[in-house]
Formats: structure tokens, sequence, C-alpha cells
């Protein structure tokens, strides 16, 4: 029997542990490249980590180049997983160094990937697909803020052209807002700016699709319920779209890509689907709700590469996909939400946790309770510096109401003692002449 490649997914975070458990989990005999090895990701039992300076940048590159040797050749390159658009920009851009080494799903196609990990290209490309996109304006430099803020119809919204950066998406709802934000961030820039869809987080559809050359190998649709803060889907579940689905054919047609891609929506008050931004190079945060609900995208696209014959894909609806790490009260709000009857009621595909591999959530737990406990010890520490400069106020007031009084009480004396003295001054001789001197007086005269 022929030996399979070894997979290499770059990044352990949630996501990255969803592509390893599913990989592990059939088989694939997975490699990690990590720089962060306190991430609950690194305790999994589904991958062999290989610790790495950089996973983000161009280290990225340097650090795939050491780690190949180390895996060998007797099955040939690995398959290569990336989890965030950093990482599809630097790969995409030094793919010739890396092409003898590794296979990627979307080499083929790397420069149009490239151009789509970018925002400031949608607005061009929803145009020659027909796809309503909202209006966009695109600010260079923390300057043209406040050039743009009386053009705008607020609320608006405003993210970064370039991914990863030190916001995803922000809403603005005055020009205030609009020039704080570049006071804020100038180092983000440029920025996209456009017209707020009306709706909350409900009316988030997406659609996932395996693509070979354009054809469609495998697809998933599904909405989010709830996102904190916004831009970071904490809650989805599946849900049949057809809408959805043509619009993310109608997007991605014509492009001859590969590999993952996916296209998120929201449905304006009328029904009428806008395009949000498309995800491409890799699968989504919320792939643990496309794998717990049928549709292994990882493993599809493992095979994909690997030349092996393709797995059967067929979408349930069974699992709702919570991410309480960065939303901890998102269970919460699910329970809620079908005590209330607005969802129906579903098991929960947590974040972390997997009876198979178990040491993730713990440490996830941990990591929970120390930040947690440095929270509250930080807090205590602030309201016991909160106290004492309230103490030294109190006391200072003081001081300084005594000193008020004291000098006040002083003046008074003062006054009353120079108001006696000059009334002494101002009577009659006979008037300050003592009674038994006034008797003698009185017997002198009467001789």
């Amino acid at each position: 029997m022929a030996a399979h490649p070894p997979a290499v997914v770059v990044g352990l975070c949630a996501h990255g542990l969803a592509v390893a458990r599913s990989l592990g989990r059939n088989g694939v005999q997975v490699h990690a490249l990590e720089a962060n090895d306190t991430l609950p990701g690194t305790a999994t039992r589904h991958a062999v980590l290989h610790s790495a300076r950089d996973v983000n940048g161009a280290g990225l590159i340097d650090a795939l180049l050491e780690l190949r040797p180390r895996l060998g050749n007797r099955a040939g390159s690995p398959v290569l997983f990336l989890t965030n658009d950093n990482m599809v920009s630097v790969v995409a851009d030094a793919w010739p160094r890396l092409a003898d080494h590794y296979r990627l799903s979307w080499s083929h196609c790397r420069e149009t990937i490239s151009a789509l990990v970018l925002k400031s290209s949608l607005r061009a490309h929803c145009h020659r697909a027909g796809l309503p996109y909202p209006r966009t304006w695109q600010l260079e430099h923390p300057g043209a803020a406040a050039e743009l803020a009386p053009q705008l119809s607020f609320p608006v919204i405003a993210k970064p052209v370039r991914p990863l950066r030190g916001f995803k998406v922000r809403v603005l709802r005055s020009r205030t807002d609009v020039e704080r934000l570049a006071r804020e961030f100038p180092a983000e820039f440029p920025v996209l700016v456009q017209d707020w869809i009306p709706g909350d987080e409900s009316r988030l559809s997406f659609c996932a699709l395996y693509l070979d050359r354009g054809r469609v190998v495998a697809r998933f649709d599904g909405r989010k319920l709830r996102e904190r803060p916004m831009g970071h889907t904490t809650v989805a579940e599946p849900a049949p779209d057809p809408a959805a689905f043509d619009a993310a054919l109608r997007f991605f047609e014509g492009l001859e890509l590969s590999g993952p891609v996916s296209l998120e929506l929201k449905r304006d008050p009328g029904g009428m689907p806008w395009v949000i931004e498309p995800t491409v190079g890799r699968t989504d945060f919320w792939l643990g709700c496309c794998i717990a609900n049928g549709v292994d995208l990882p493993y599809l696209e493992y095979r994909h590469q690997a030349g092996l014959a393709l797995p059967r894909t067929r979408q349930r609806h069974r699992y709702v996909w919570v991410n309480a790490e960065r939303d901890p009260l998102s269970l919460l709000w699910y329970a809620g939400q079908v005590t209330r009857r607005v969802v129906s009621q579903r098991p929960v595909a947590l974040l972390y946790w997997a009876r198979d591999d178990i040491k993730p959530c713990l440490r996830s737990l941990r990591l929970a309770f120390d930040g947690l406990s440095s929270r509250v010890a930080h807090r205590r520490h602030r309201l016991w510096k909160s106290l004492t400069a309230r103490a030294r106020r109190t006391n200072l007031y003081r001081r300084r109401f005594t000193a008020f009084l004291t000098a006040l009480i002083t003046s008074s004396a003062a006054s009353a003692l120079e108001q006696d003295s000059q009334r002494m001054e101002s009577r009659p001789l006979t008037d300050r002449v003592p009674a038994a001197e006034k008797s003698v007086v009185k017997r002198e005269a009467a001789r």
C-alpha cells in the first residue's frame, strides 16, 4: 500500500486545531507550525508541533523551508493548509520558493487569490458579476477622514484593506467617529468605508465551497446567529440557502479557482442579499460548523491534493457551532434563544471540546481561569488605588477645610478685638473712669 503524504497546518489557533483534528481523525500524519506554544490548540494529540519564530509574516517561508527536510520524501510533498489571510498573502507571493517542497490547492491561481484577499478589489469584481455591493470609499491616509466625513450618510462601517490589522470592522455613527478612527488607528490605513446594510447578525448568511478549477466539488450553506464583537462569528448554524449558493456561483464564476472559498452575504430589510466579503485560499474560522454537519472540507482538500478518491459529502442540519472562547456568554444566549423558540434546539459543537482530544479544552479552561483571576486582581488593584487616591483627596480637602475654618475663626476674633478697641477709644473720658474713682470725684465736688 502506497504511503500517503503528510499534511502541514500553519497556525494552531482554534481554526487550525479544527483542521488538524479533521485530518488526524482520518489517519493523516499532521505536522503543525506555531509561534505561540501556549495556545490551547498546541496540546492536541492530532498533530506534531513544530515551533517557528513567525507564522504570519515573511518568516513563514523560511520556517516552511526549514521544516521540509524533517518530514522526509517517502510519501511525496506535504499538503499545505493555511489559516488566516496574512499567511495566504505571504505564501502566494513566495510560492516559487515553496513549489518544489509542498502541495497547495490553489497554487495555479495564486495571483487571483492574492488580489481577492485585498478588500479594495471587491467593488469592481461585484460589479462585473452583477452582485449588489455597498457603496464604498477608500481612505488612503488618516488625513482623508475629515475630508470624506461630510459626504457620508451615517451609520457606515469601516474595515482595513489589508488583513489582520488592529481592528476588523467598526460601525461609525457620526463624523466624530470617523475622525476618532483616524486618530486611534493611523497605522491601519488604507481603510474602506461602506454604507451600512440595516439589520442585525441574524441577516448574515454564508456559502462555503470547495472548487476544482471552478467546478463545485462540495458545498455548505449556513447562517450566523451571533457576532461578538462585530465581524467575529460566535454562533452559527447550518441553513440551506439557494440564494447564497447562487450568489457564490456568480461571484467565483470564470475565475478558475481551486481550493476552499466562501462568500458572506447580508440581507437588507427587503430580502436583497448584499456581498460582504469572500474568503479565499483557506477555510473560515467557523469551519467546525461545516465539519460537525457532514462537510469535512480539510479532509476533502487533502485527498484532492494527494490524488486520492474524493469522499462523498452531504450537508446535515444537526449541530449549532459555538465559539465560547471569544464570547463566553454565547452558550447562555443560545439557550435563551431556544427557550424563546427563536431558533430550533440542536446539539452544540464547541470550539475546543472533543472527547478524543480533551487537552486543548482543559488548557483553554485554565487560560480562561488565569485570565479571569488576572482581571479580578487587576480590578482589585485598581479599586485599591482608587480608594487610596480618594482618601488622599479627602484628607487634602479636610486639611484645606480645617485651615479655612482656623483662618476664619482667627480673622473673626481679631476683627472683634479691633472693634472693641475702637469703641473704647471713642468713649468720653468720664465713661472710662472706674466706679470707685467716680464716687471720690463726687465727694470732692460736694466739699
